[in-house]
C-alpha cells in the first residue's frame, strides 16, 4: 500500500493491494491470465506463489520497494531519508532497496550440525557476496551453502579493526555481508563491540538468531533444563578467563539457587568449577553432564555428577570446546508433572474437565 502512496496503511477502505500487485505486474510485461489470477486472489500470501510462478517476482517486489523509498521520503518532504527498505514474510527476503543490498548481517551459526542452522541463516548464506566466520568455533560444512564467487573469511586469524576493514569495503562495493557466529551471536559473540564500529561508519546492520549450544546439548541428552518441582530456571554463565566475570556473578553465587546451569568456556577449569559449584551449594551427587561439541558429528556427551566431572573429563580427553551442564534436571526424576496438561486446568484453549 505504502508502495502506491496510501500511508494509512491498515486502512480497510483503501485496501487495494491486489491492485497495486497487478499494476507492478503489469510494469513487468507479466501476461494476461496472471494478472487476472493475482486481481482474485484475497491475500498477498495467495499472490506471491503466482507472482513467483511467473518469474517476475524478484522484479515486481524491487519496483515495490523503490516506490516505498520515494512515498515515505516525498511525504516527509526532506525531514527524513529512508536508507533501507527490507521486505520478508514465510517466503523470505522479496525485495530489498540498493541500501539494503548492502546490509551487514549477524548471522546465528546454530549448534554446529549443518542442518541446525535456521532457515533465514541459511537463505543469508546463500545470497552473501562476503562472509566473515568464525573459524575456531563454527562448523566449516556451513560454507557449503555459500554461492559461487563469495568471498570466504575466517576471523579466528583477524583482529577486530581488521574485521571491519573487510565489512567496510565490502559495503563500499556493493556487496551483501554475513558476519557469521557461532551458536547464537547474543552468548558471548563479542558482536557488540562489531556493531558499535559500524554505528561510527554508518554501515547498516541487522541480526539472524541461532541456537546456543546448551539447546543443542539438551537435544543431545533428551533433557528439559526446567522440569517443575525442580527446577525453573536456567543460568548460563561461565568461568573467569581471559575475560573477567563480574564479583556479583561468581560460580558460587548461582550455585546457591541450585537450579540448572549451562557453563560455556570452561572446559579447562574443570577441576576448580566443580570444587567451586560444590562450595556454592551443591551437593557432591548433583547430577552433571559434559558435552564436547554438542550436535556436530564428533559429539561426545557423558552424564555424571559434579564430583566425577573432572574425572569424567580427563578419561576422555576434554579440555575445550566443550558445555558443563549442572542441575537435578539432567536426572529428570522426582519431577511433577506440568499443569497446562491437567484435566482440572483451565486455559483459554479449553475448559477444565470435571
Amino acid at each position: 500500500k505504502v508502495a502506491g502512496g496510501i500511508m494509512n496503511t491498515h486502512s480497510r477502505e483503501a485496501d487495494c493491494r491486489m491492485e497495486l500487485l497487478a499494476a507492478f505486474s503489469i510494469k513487468e510485461d507479466v501476461n494476461a491470465r496472471t494478472i487476472k489470477k493475482i486481481l482474485e486472489c484475497a491475500t498477498t500470501e495467495e499472490a506471491i506463489p503466482i507472482l513467483k510462478e511467473s518469474g517476475k517476482l524478484q522484479q515486481i517486489m524491487d519496483r515495490i520497494a523503490e516506490k516505498i523509498c520515494y512515498y515515505m521520503e516525498h511525504r516527509a518532504k526532506g525531514r527524513m531519508k529512508t536508507d533501507c527498505i527490507l521486505y520478508a514474510n514465510e517466503f523470505g527476503t522479496l525485495a530489498q532497496s540498493r541500501e539494503a543490498e548492502k546490509m551487514v548481517y549477524f548471522v546465528g551459526a546454530g549448534t554446529g550440525a549443518i542442518d541446525l542452522i535456521t532457515v533465514r541463516g541459511m537463505r543469508l548464506l546463500k545470497q552473501a557476496d562476503a562472509i566473515i566466520y568464525a573459524g575456531s568455533l563454527v562448523n566449516p560444512e556451513l560454507l557449503t551453502y555459500a554461492k559461487e564467487g563469495c568471498e570466504i573469511h575466517n576471523s579466528a586469524k583477524l583482529t577486530l579493526e581488521e574485521v571491519i576493514e573487510i565489512i567496510r569495503r565490502t559495503q563500499e562495493e556493493g556487496k551483501l555481508t554475513v558476519r557469521l557466529h557461532t551458536g547464537e551471536p547474543s552468548i558471548y559473540g563479542a558482536v557488540r563491540e562489531q556493531m558499535d564500529e559500524l554505528d561510527k561508519l554508518s554501515i547498516p546492520y541487522e541480526s539472524c538468531p541461532g541456537v546456543s549450544a546448551c539447546f543443542g546439548a539438551a537435544a543431545s541428552l533428551n533433557l528439559e533444563y526446567t522440569l517443575p518441582g525442580v527446577s525453573q530456571s536456567l543460568i548460563i554463565t561461565r568461568m573467569e578467563g581471559r575475560t573477567e566475570v563480574p564479583k556479583k556473578e561468581s560460580i558460587e553465587s548461582f550455585a546457591a539457587h541450585q537450579a540448572s546451569m549451562a557453563i560455556y568456556l570452561s572446559a579447562g577449569m574443570i577441576e576448580e568449577l566443580s570444587k567451586r559449584l560444590i562450595a556454592g551449594g551443591y551437593a557432591k551427587t548433583t547430577p552433571a553432564a559434559l558435552v564436547y561439541k554438542a550436535t556436530w558429528p564428533e559429539e561426545e556427551a557423558y552424564v555424571c555428577t559434579i564430583e566425577t566431572l573432572y574425572e569424567t573429563s580427563k578419561a576422555h580427553n576434554i579440555t575445550s570446546t566443550a558445555l558443563i551442564l549442572v542441575g537435578d534436571a539432567i536426572a529428570h526424576q522426582h519431577y511433577q508433572k506440568s499443569r497446562l496438561y491437567a484435566p482440572d486446568f483451565s486455559t483459554g484453549f479449553r475448559e477444565a474437565k470435571e
